[in-house]
């Protein structure tokens, strides 16, 4: 798994720094920075509140948990399917390429290394 986001935060990083330079030749840079650091740590903040309304939810319930089928996720319909055997995952490498390609981007643009956000999830 390490080397399919590796490979998309190269790609990701690539792409970014032609953005960077596009937006510096017309000066607007800065405030593409601005609005990323915004737009992440917005994204950021949201998906704390909802996890925790989750989990007060889930505490507040009662206290039998419910047996329940196991349901597929997106990154298990999707194709290229691969196997991470150390992870012991057999999901499709869209989904990580993808976060890779976005935390290059990101780590492009906002001039910061993308290893926390690759902890984050």
């Amino acid at each position: 798994m390490g080397t399919v986001l590796l490979v998309g935060g190269l790609l990701g990083a690539l792409l970014g720094v032609f953005v960077f330079n596009y937006l510096k030749s017309l000066g607007q840079v800065d405030l593409l920075v601005r609005l990323c650091y915004v737009v992440f740590l917005g994204v950021i903040g949201s998906l704390m509140f909802v996890e925790s309304i989750n989990a007060m939810r889930r505490a507040s319930q009662s206290a039998a948990p419910r047996k329940r089928r196991k349901e597929r996720t997106l990154a298990q319909t999707l194709p290229f399917k691969m196997r991470f055997r150390t992870s012991g995952l057999y999901i499709s490498v869209i989904p990580p390429f993808l976060v890779g390609i976005v935390v290059g981007i990101l780590s492009a643009i906002m001039g910061v290394g993308g290893g926390f956000i690759l902890c984050l999830p």
